[in-house]
């Protein structure tokens, strides 16, 4: 599957319900700082919704791009939003992050 169409299957998997007041969030998985980035992708709705994080970035080039794993499935990122995700990442804890470049289809 190429990664334009694991993005279309990504999205598809986690369809929003506007009327539960749904988002996406991301859970990105623990790792080492050298293992790849791998994180699930799931909808929560605000009303119930757990503790999260949330980074708004525009920052780097849009033709720079590196690939992380969301779900099994190829994701490609700007190099910056790459690096924030490894230094934010825990080698023990996942964390739950909004994201608006990804949690946005």
């Amino acid at each position: 599957m190429d990664t334009q169409e694991s993005h279309k299957r990504l999205y598809s998997l986690n369809t929003l319900e506007p009327k539960q007041r749904e988002i996406r969030l991301l859970r990105l998985l623990p790792g080492n700082s050298d293992d790849p980035v791998k994180a699930d992708l799931f909808r929560e709705s605000l009303d119930n919704s757990p503790d999260f994080s949330v980074l708004s970035y525009s920052w780097g080039p849009e033709s720079d791009k590196i690939p992380i794993s969301v779900q099994g499935m190829t994701l490609k990122i700007t190099r910056n939003l790459h690096q924030c995700l490894l230094n934010l990442r825990s080698d023990t804890t996942p964390l739950i992050i909004w994201i608006d470049a990804i949690c946005i289809s």
